[in-house]
């Protein structure tokens, strides 16, 4: 109950309780603002004083910076993983030389026998006879390849064809293969349409070297020599 005052005169004004009528202005400025007269909820925005207010700008840009940083730590795993695949390499050297290479084996430059093969993990000189067995009217000509594959590594082969009847390969035609994976050379040589009444036996020295002279640690080679392919 609201009480009146002992002076207050009893034919005045009635006192009443609640929101007073509204004016013309009143619904002019009720209706601009960003609230209606209380009917209806406000919207989404809500206004707070300095201090306390958070834009949803300032909520994305923490969530970013988090997202960012742990992007960066993800980019610093990648590095950390790229450093455990890295290869050791050292200085090699030779420990034969072409005249003092031993030898291989042999194959036919002319006729189909069994290829010969060597495996290693170091550089090497090695010797490969090749010899004529067809002694046909006809010619046959001789040929041979030798394939070198790589393992752990890249190696490359350099090799010399020897004049017939040179006691080893060293000096003579020369071939030779730095690809980087597998590896081969070929010579041909001997007669033509008809047999040249000449002994076409020859000497190959094979030169088995890693790329840059560098050799990988646990890399090996794999050698085949094929005549008359």
């Amino acid at each position: 109950m609201i009480g009146c005052a002992t002076s207050a005169d009893p034919s005045g004004p009635a006192i009443t309780t609640g929101p007073p009528p509204a004016t013309d202005d009143d619904a002019d400025s009720t209706s601009e603002g960003p609230f209606t007269t209380g009917i209806n909820p406000p919207d989404d925005t809500t206004t707070t004083t300095d201090d306390s207010t958070t834009t949803d700008d300032e909520e994305s840009d923490g969530s970013t910076g988090s997202t960012s940083g742990g992007r960066q730590e993800s980019s610093g795993d990648d590095t950390s993983s790229d450093s455990d695949t890295s290869v050791e390499t050292f200085p090699c050297d030779f420990p034969t030389t072409c005249n003092g290479a031993p030898t291989l084996g042999g194959v036919s430059g002319d006729t189909t026998v069994p290829s010969v093969s060597e495996t290693g993990t170091e550089p090497i000189w090695l010797q490969v006879e090749v010899s004529e067995n067809d002694s046909g009217i006809l010619g046959s000509a001789m040929s041979v390849t030798l394939d070198l594959t790589s393992t752990g590594g890249d190696w490359d082969i350099r090799a010399y064809l020897g004049d017939p009847g040179d006691a080893n390969g060293c000096g003579g035609l020369e071939a030779e293969s730095r690809t980087t994976g597998a590896d081969s050379v070929r010579f041909d040589w001997g007669e033509g349409a008809v047999a040249n009444n000449a002994d076409d036996d020859a000497v190959v020295a094979v030169e088995i070297f890693p790329k840059a002279d560098e050799c990988t640690v646990g890399s090996s080679w794999s050698l085949t020599v094929t005549g008359n392919d």
